[in-house]
Protein backbone atom coordinates (compact mmCIF):
# COMPACT_ATOMS: atom_id res chain seq x y z
CA UNK A 1 0.00 0.00 0.00
CA UNK A 2 2.91 2.33 0.72
CA UNK A 3 4.01 2.19 -2.93
CA UNK A 4 0.48 3.12 -4.01
CA UNK A 5 0.47 6.09 -1.62
CA UNK A 6 3.81 7.26 -3.04
CA UNK A 7 2.45 6.99 -6.60
CA UNK A 8 -0.66 8.97 -5.66
CA UNK A 9 1.54 11.65 -4.03
CA UNK A 10 3.59 11.90 -7.21
CA UNK A 11 0.38 12.49 -9.17
CA UNK A 12 -0.74 15.09 -6.58
CA UNK A 13 2.57 16.90 -7.06
CA UNK A 14 2.07 16.92 -10.85
CA UNK A 15 -1.41 18.41 -10.51
CA UNK A 16 -0.15 21.00 -7.98
CA UNK A 17 2.60 22.00 -10.42
CA UNK A 18 0.02 22.49 -13.17
CA UNK A 19 -2.13 24.54 -10.81
CA UNK A 20 0.76 26.72 -9.71
CA UNK A 21 1.57 27.49 -13.35
CA UNK A 22 -1.89 29.06 -13.70
CA UNK A 23 -1.57 32.82 -13.11
CA UNK A 24 -4.89 33.23 -11.30
CA UNK A 25 -4.35 30.26 -8.99
CA UNK A 26 -0.74 31.24 -8.28
CA UNK A 27 -1.66 34.84 -7.45
CA UNK A 28 -4.61 33.98 -5.22
CA UNK A 29 -2.66 31.22 -3.51
CA UNK A 30 0.35 33.49 -3.01
CA UNK A 31 -1.67 36.10 -1.15
CA UNK A 32 -3.68 33.49 0.75
CA UNK A 33 -7.11 34.27 -0.70
CA UNK A 34 -8.02 31.16 -2.68
CA UNK A 35 -11.76 30.75 -3.13
CA UNK A 36 -13.18 28.32 -0.60
CA UNK A 37 -13.98 25.75 -3.30
CA UNK A 38 -10.33 25.74 -4.42
CA UNK A 39 -8.99 24.80 -0.99
CA UNK A 40 -8.16 21.14 -0.49
CA UNK A 41 -7.55 19.87 3.02
CA UNK A 42 -9.26 16.47 3.03
CA UNK A 43 -10.31 14.64 6.13
CA UNK A 44 -12.20 11.43 6.85
CA UNK A 45 -15.72 12.31 7.90
CA UNK A 46 -16.89 8.73 8.32
CA UNK A 47 -15.30 5.29 8.21
CA UNK A 48 -17.20 2.01 8.21
CA UNK A 49 -15.59 -1.38 8.56
CA UNK A 50 -17.01 -4.75 7.56
CA UNK A 51 -15.35 -7.96 8.68
CA UNK A 52 -15.99 -11.41 7.19
CA UNK A 53 -14.17 -14.59 8.19
CA UNK A 54 -12.66 -16.77 5.48
CA UNK A 55 -12.65 -20.38 6.60
CA UNK A 56 -10.67 -23.42 5.58
CA UNK A 57 -11.97 -26.94 4.90
CA UNK A 58 -12.22 -27.72 8.62
CA UNK A 59 -14.36 -24.66 9.38
CA UNK A 60 -11.59 -22.76 11.14
CA UNK A 61 -10.95 -19.14 10.26
CA UNK A 62 -7.78 -18.84 8.17
CA UNK A 63 -8.11 -15.11 7.51
CA UNK A 64 -10.43 -12.14 7.71
CA UNK A 65 -11.60 -10.19 4.68
CA UNK A 66 -12.01 -6.61 5.81
CA UNK A 67 -13.77 -3.89 3.87
CA UNK A 68 -13.14 -0.26 4.75
CA UNK A 69 -15.54 2.35 3.42
CA UNK A 70 -14.33 5.91 3.85
CA UNK A 71 -16.31 9.09 3.27
CA UNK A 72 -13.85 11.96 2.78
CA UNK A 73 -14.71 15.65 2.66
CA UNK A 74 -12.67 18.29 0.88
CA UNK A 75 -11.95 20.64 3.76
CA UNK A 76 -12.77 21.45 7.32
CA UNK A 77 -12.71 25.23 7.17
CA UNK A 78 -15.93 25.95 9.00
CA UNK A 79 -19.19 24.38 10.05
CA UNK A 80 -20.76 24.60 6.60
CA UNK A 81 -21.39 21.28 4.94
CA UNK A 82 -18.87 20.76 2.18
CA UNK A 83 -20.41 19.66 -1.09
CA UNK A 84 -17.18 18.00 -2.16
CA UNK A 85 -17.19 14.33 -1.26
CA UNK A 86 -15.05 11.34 -2.04
CA UNK A 87 -15.94 7.77 -1.22
CA UNK A 88 -13.29 5.09 -1.22
CA UNK A 89 -13.75 1.40 -0.52
CA UNK A 90 -10.82 -0.89 0.14
CA UNK A 91 -11.10 -4.63 0.62
CA UNK A 92 -8.09 -6.26 2.22
CA UNK A 93 -7.35 -9.63 3.74
CA UNK A 94 -5.35 -10.43 6.84
CA UNK A 95 -4.28 -13.92 7.89
CA UNK A 96 -5.06 -15.30 11.32
CA UNK A 97 -1.92 -16.06 13.31
CA UNK A 98 -1.16 -19.79 13.34
CA UNK A 99 -1.64 -19.98 17.11
CA UNK A 100 -4.99 -18.18 16.85
CA UNK A 101 -6.83 -20.44 14.38
CA UNK A 102 -10.34 -21.38 15.53
CA UNK A 103 -13.95 -21.24 14.36
CA UNK A 104 -15.58 -17.90 13.57
CA UNK A 105 -17.94 -18.13 16.55
CA UNK A 106 -14.93 -18.41 18.87
CA UNK A 107 -13.73 -14.92 17.89
CA UNK A 108 -15.19 -12.07 19.92
CA UNK A 109 -16.21 -8.82 18.22
CA UNK A 110 -13.32 -7.16 20.02
CA UNK A 111 -10.82 -9.64 18.57
CA UNK A 112 -12.19 -9.20 15.04
CA UNK A 113 -12.09 -5.43 15.46
CA UNK A 114 -8.48 -5.68 16.60
CA UNK A 115 -7.58 -7.55 13.39
CA UNK A 116 -9.31 -4.80 11.39
CA UNK A 117 -7.59 -2.00 13.31
CA UNK A 118 -4.15 -3.60 12.98
CA UNK A 119 -4.62 -4.09 9.24
CA UNK A 120 -5.87 -0.51 8.85
CA UNK A 121 -2.77 0.83 10.58
CA UNK A 122 -0.30 -1.54 8.88
CA UNK A 123 -1.66 -0.83 5.41
CA UNK A 124 -2.11 2.92 5.98
CA UNK A 125 -5.74 2.72 4.89
CA UNK A 126 -6.63 6.22 6.08
CA UNK A 127 -3.60 7.78 4.38
CA UNK A 128 -4.49 6.01 1.15
CA UNK A 129 -8.08 7.27 1.28
CA UNK A 130 -7.07 10.85 2.06
CA UNK A 131 -4.42 10.95 -0.67
CA UNK A 132 -6.85 9.46 -3.20
CA UNK A 133 -9.44 12.11 -2.32
CA UNK A 134 -6.83 14.89 -2.43
CA UNK A 135 -5.82 13.84 -5.94
CA UNK A 136 -9.45 13.72 -7.06
CA UNK A 137 -10.25 17.13 -5.58
CA UNK A 138 -7.14 18.82 -7.00
CA UNK A 139 -7.77 17.30 -10.43
CA UNK A 140 -11.34 18.66 -10.37
CA UNK A 141 -10.05 22.13 -9.49
CA UNK A 142 -7.40 21.98 -12.22
CA UNK A 143 -9.96 20.87 -14.81
CA UNK A 144 -12.33 23.65 -13.72
CA UNK A 145 -9.63 26.32 -14.01
CA UNK A 146 -8.42 25.02 -17.39
CA UNK A 147 -11.98 24.89 -18.78
CA UNK A 148 -12.70 28.37 -17.38
CA UNK A 149 -9.90 29.95 -19.38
Amino acid sequence: MNEQIIKIQENIDLVKNKLSSNDEFATLSGIGVLPRNWIVDPYIANMQTGIAPKTGDNGNVRSFVIEYKGHILKHNIDDEICECNSNTTLTLQTPVASGDIRTASDFSEEEKNQYAENLKNNKQVESYMIKTAELNFLTQIKDYIVNKE
